[in-house]
């Protein structure tokens, strides 16, 4: 079982991912509430698709792809 979401408030976290643009880009998604949306949805989607494809790979695929670690 997976639980799949997004965070809308994902810009109060840009100075900690992005130490030297954090503050600017968190000042700039701040009253765009539509656009981190749109953006955040779209990020999930990807992401889902990649946690999608990975899972719908046989084992015996992902067992000789992780074996190499």
């Amino acid at each position: 079982m997976a639980i799949l979401a997004y965070d809308v408030d994902f810009h109060d976290r840009m100075p900690t991912v992005f130490p030297a643009r954090g503050e600017m880009l968190r000042a700039a998604f701040a009253g765009q509430t539509d656009k981190r949306e749109s953006i955040a949805g779209y990020n999930a989607a990807l992401q889902t698709g990649v946690f999608l494809t990975d899972r719908l790979r046989p084992y015996e695929q992902r067992r000789r792809t992780n074996s190499g670690r």
